[in-house]
């Protein structure tokens, strides 16, 4: 064990080399890497934006693809090289979180966000300790991000089976859009919440975490 996730992670910045950007990817299209929400941390008077999932702007560019998994009925995303590469990373902010380190792992997630736009993961992970301290716009945003970043990469297709929470490289999507969908409630958005709830069970009609639940008390909610 750490004895002292904040020493950890001085010693493990100060020897880490930065990440190379990959120079074969294309520049990211305004709003989507130059205003993604891991700036709204620190620009709190854009944290109440609307998400791409909510309004008509141009959804962000990805390099995330997806795939048949080899042998199986479902799909998986493939996700790039570049969050790939940061899994040690992604690692250590567990860790700091674990520790009750959150504003550094926060301000780590923004620096691989920096060099790593597509990171649905990091993106999802800021959702989560934003709604954990109360900040449900930031939350909204960083969930509404990483929601529409799996959604870029579908490309409006109806897939021909299931896109399986099973496989890991899908779960922090599917986690984003509960998160998402949990976040819109709370600001009073229902139907919006609804969009992304009926989304989610088109894509894992298995529903592991509990969609129909959530549209259920919508629905009586709604009629109360």
């Amino acid at each position: 064990e750490l004895a002292d996730v904040s020493l950890y992670h001085t010693l493990r910045m100060a020897k880490r080399k930065p990440h190379q950007p990959n120079r074969h990817r294309a520049a990211p299209a305004r709003g989507a890497a130059g205003n993604h929400p891991a700036r709204l941390d620190a620009q709190r008077g854009s944290a109440g934006q609307k998400s791409r999932s909510e309004s008509t702007a141009r959804p962000p560019r990805t390099e995330i693809r997806l795939r048949q998994t080899p042998g199986k009925p479902h799909w998986e995303f493939v996700h790039p090289r570049s969050v790939r590469d940061r899994a040690e990373d992604l690692e250590e902010v567990h860790l700091m979180i674990d520790g009750g380190e959150e504003e550094i792992a926060v301000e780590e997630l923004r620096w691989l966000l920096e060099g790593c736009p597509d990171f649905i993961e990091a993106h999802k992970i800021l959702g989560e300790l934003a709604m954990t301290a109360g900040d449900v716009k930031l939350a909204r945003a960083h969930f509404g991000y990483a929601y529409d970043l799996g959604m870029a990469a579908l490309g409006g297709r109806e897939l021909p089976g299931p896109l399986a929470y099973e496989r890991p490289a899908n779960q922090p999507f599917f986690e984003a859009a509960k998160g998402l969908a949990w976040s819109l409630t709370q600001v009073g958005l229902p139907e919006k919440a609804r969009e992304v709830l009926q989304r989610m069970l088109r894509l894992e009609p298995s529903d592991p975490l509990g969609a129909r639940g959530m549209l259920a008390q919508l629905e009586q909610a709604h009629t109360t």
